[in-house]
């Protein structure tokens, strides 16, 4: 069994959660999390668990090895901004399994919104050279 998962949470809207990482936030007792996410979000943690801003990768390190089972959260998916990256290479090194979760990017979901095109009509300005 995975005790920590990299959880992608998507650009923030909590219609756009994975049904994966709903899963992985349920199943944890710890959860930490970027600041700004939004409240329903995290309402997907089961009672009881300790919801809290993630700091370092330590931390995890420790919660895991007390037997824990820890999801970070990240805004779109873990390794868009490597920092899944740089929590994911000391794990291992410290005898942590651990297991990704990806997320729905901002851009692939815009076209989900209500009332936004799924692309925008041609500038004919945009394509004329300076003379």
């Amino acid at each position: 069994m995975k005790r920590v998962h990299l959880v992608g949470i998507g650009p923030g809207s909590p219609g756009l959660v994975t049904m994966r990482a709903a899963e992985a936030i349920r199943s944890a007792d710890v959860i930490r999390h970027p600041g700004g996410v939004d409240v329903a979000i995290l309402a997907l943690a089961r009672p009881g668990a300790l919801i809290g801003a993630f700091k370092e990768w330590e931390e995890i390190v420790q919660l895991s090895r007390h037997d824990h089972r820890v999801a970070v959260l990240y805004r779109g998916d873990p390794f868009i901004f490597r920092a899944g990256a740089a929590l994911a290479a000391p794990l291992p090194a410290a005898g942590v399994s651990f297991a990704v979760v990806p997320g729905c990017l901002g851009q692939p979901a815009a076209p989900a919104t209500p009332g936004l095109p799924p692309h925008l009509p041609p500038n004919p300005r945009a394509s004329r050279r300076p003379r």
